[in-house]
């Protein structure tokens, strides 16, 4: 929405408007405090259901599988690689192992995907040692 008006009217609207279709809408959350705080603590997410959100912090959050910080309205990716050996198995590992369902982190994981297709072009055998210029890519 464009303001923050606009959202809690649409919120209220909603939570009153579902029932007369037989729905009822629960565990919203947002990462506005001020439309939160519009939203009944009964319908809130149980994550800020009973925050004070006038003292309180808003909690990380999962969303969609990635994390979700409501205070910052931001998508932190904690990304924890482990040295892997320089070989095609290794770099199979690292690439496949980032979660990124929305693709936020696919830039970064694209010279890592683009090296893997070039390995895999070459039939580099999965327990070859890469050479220093391929490792170094």
């Amino acid at each position: 929405m464009d303001n923050e008006e606009d959202c809690i009217q649409l919120t209220k609207d909603l939570i009153g408007l579902c029932p007369d279709g037989g729905f009822r809408l629960n565990q919203w959350t947002s990462s506005n405090k001020c439309i939160l705080a519009a939203v009944p603590a009964g319908e809130r997410d149980k994550s800020v259901a009973t925050l004070d959100l006038s003292n309180d912090k808003l909690p990380m959050e999962r969303a969609l599988g990635i994390h979700w910080d409501m205070s910052s309205d931001e998508l932190p990716i904690k990304i924890n690689l482990k040295e892997k050996p320089r070989m095609r198995r290794g770099v199979f590992f690292v690439v496949a192992s980032l979660y990124d369902p929305l693709g936020f982190v696919a830039p970064f994981t694209l010279k890592g995907k683009m090296l893997l297709q070039d390995l895999c072009r070459r039939n580099l055998p999965w327990d070859e040692e890469m050479n220093n210029d391929e490792a170094n890519c």
